[in-house]
């Protein structure tokens, strides 16, 4: 859910959070204290935490929290991120700053992973029938007038432990593959008077797209001509002196400029690059 009653809403919402939690784990005590046996067969359903997951500001992205472990059987600190928290406390009345502690969500046979490759919540939750959550321990604090949206779970109960290992059935089911990542890259320089092709593609079939600029200088006493080698070959209008001009191609392999005598200016080309990542 989202509210738009000022910054201070996120932070209402968490502290009606910890009061609940703190309520119910008050009144299981009491209730324990008077009669333990009649409690465990009335009420056997016990909870102490109300996980929730929060939206970031501007992104409008779920927020993944970030710690650092050691486990006393190891001698290695260990990384640990999840979208999952729960409130211990603010660390003043007034304040919207708090203390959360990061939750580890468990399914029936396997863990979710300590991380994963990207920050995004379908690489915690999809494909993944999260049943029970662990109270890791680790605790960041966070400044909630920093969040625009937050989203309840319902209560469980949340046994305290260290992150638990990626169990073998995860290691099966987050198996490495191949995939394709999609960047851009600048490439600029100057050009005199000549014919040079000052870009070719190292491997063509990489380049998805590019876009090129070429701008002849105010001294330039002619115009500058260029051709982009592509899918579909692009040449450019003659660019007068003092002006810019920009053309667009798909697939492009090379991008030569021909510039007379007495001609000098610069270029700029930018390219969108796929490129195969392999395990």
């Amino acid at each position: 859910m989202s509210c738009s009653h000022g910054e201070q809403c996120i932070c209402d919402l968490v502290k009606r959070i910890a009061q609940a939690q703190d309520k119910t784990i008050l009144e299981q005590q009491i209730r324990d204290s008077e009669n333990p046996f009649q409690t465990k067969l009335i009420c056997p359903t016990r909870v102490n935490t109300i996980p929730f997951m929060l939206v970031c500001k501007g992104t409008c992205d779920f927020f993944i929290g970030k710690g650092v472990f050691k486990d006393p059987k190891s001698l290695f600190f260990e990384c640990f991120k999840t979208p999952f928290f729960r409130v211990n406390k603010f660390t003043d009345h007034h304040g919207c700053c708090v203390h959360l502690e990061l939750l580890q969500g468990l399914t029936k046979d396997c863990t979710l992973p300590h991380s994963s490759r990207d920050d995004d919540i379908t690489d915690f939750l999809c494909n993944r029938k999260i049943s029970e959550f662990i109270r890791t321990g680790i605790c960041i604090t966070v400044d909630l007038s920093c969040f625009c949206g937050i989203e309840c779970l319902p209560p469980v109960l949340a046994e305290s432990k260290l992150p638990i290992p990626v169990s073998p059935c995860e290691k099966k089911e987050n198996k490495c593959e191949d995939r394709e990542k999609i960047f851009t890259e600048e490439l600029c320089g100057n050009f005199r008077a000549g014919t040079v092709t000052v870009w070719q593609a190292a491997s063509p079939n990489d380049i998805l797209e590019g876009t090129f600029h070429i701008f002849n200088d105010n001294t330039s006493q002619a115009d500058v001509t260029a051709t982009i080698t592509a899918h579909n070959n692009v040449n450019f209008p003659p660019v007068p002196p003092g002006f810019t001009v920009t053309r667009e191609a798909i697939e492009p392999v090379s991008f030569t400029i021909t510039a007379p005598p007495n001609t000098s200016g610069r270029y700029c080309i930018t390219l969108v690059r796929s490129i195969s990542i392999r395990c």
